[in-house]
């Protein structure tokens, strides 16, 4: 018996080997002789952008309809192409919502306010034609844990009714949160946009055409010392001025 095991043993051992050099050797299941696909990849990158105090930070694969931004100065501006609604006679009522997040840091003073300017233009023909444009801008302070939530306001002068010839109007809205030197802040930007018309005859259109995201960073006091040294030149030439004189 003792002999049989010992023979099974080298046998298995001798088999596991031979599997193992058939594998190396890729003889094994040629059917399978290529690279594996990998499973779950990812190709959301984070994109970290600098303007003159702050930079911005997104995810390029969540950002909705707003597209591709740029950075100018203090700003982060988007420029969405198909951020729209629109009553037709099919279809009387139209609302659409997209999303972002950014993620703003300082490079040097404190934050002390998030502003959010948004720009467009609208059609609204007809007694029942209504468009409308919402939203919040919600701001978490990441360095002292606090939330706050501003409601993205159209101006009073937008949305009255269009006519021919000139059935196009512009409107604009905004929103803004005060912060007490903050160096990171997430701002979550929320937009509604919606249409209605209850007369087949009427018409009504809206398109977000600008989304401006601005940080306003506290201003750098002087040092005490650069005071001191401005008081004492000023001393010194008030000193040579009055030796010239004499």
């Amino acid at each position: 018996k003792q002999k049989s095991w010992r023979s099974l043993i080298i046998l298995t051992t001798r088999w596991l080997s031979r599997l193992s050099g058939l594998i190396k050797a890729k003889l094994w299941l040629p059917e399978f002789d290529h690279e594996l696909p990998v499973c779950c990849t990812s190709n959301a990158t984070l994109i970290t952008a600098n303007g003159s105090d702050v930079s911005f930070t997104y995810n390029d694969s969540l950002l909705g309809l707003y597209g591709v931004p740029s950075v100018s100065g203090n700003s982060l501006i988007f420029a969405p192409t198909n951020f729209s609604a629109s009553s037709t006679v099919s279809s009387p009522y139209d609302f659409i919502n997209s999303s972002v997040v950014v993620t703003i840091n300082s490079l040097s003073s404190p934050i002390n306010k998030v502003s959010l300017l948004e720009l467009g233009n609208y059609t609204k023909i007809g007694g029942s034609a209504e468009v409308a444009a919402t939203g919040t801008l919600i701001m978490t302070d990441l360095t002292n844990t606090l939330t706050s939530v501003s409601n993205i306001i159209p101006t009073a002068a937008s949305f009255v009714t269009t006519a021919f010839p000139n059935p196009v109007g512009n409107w604009d809205a905004k929103a803004n949160g005060d912060l007490l030197n903050s160096f990171s802040v997430l701002a979550s930007i929320n937009n509604i946009l919606g249409t209605q018309k209850l007369q087949a005859s009427d018409y009504a259109l809206i398109n977000k055409l600008s989304v401006s995201l601005t940080a306003t960073v506290s201003a750098v006091p002087l040092p005490q010392a650069v005071w001191l040294f401005g008081i004492g030149l000023m001393g010194l030439l008030s000193l040579s001025k009055r030796k010239h004189l004499l």
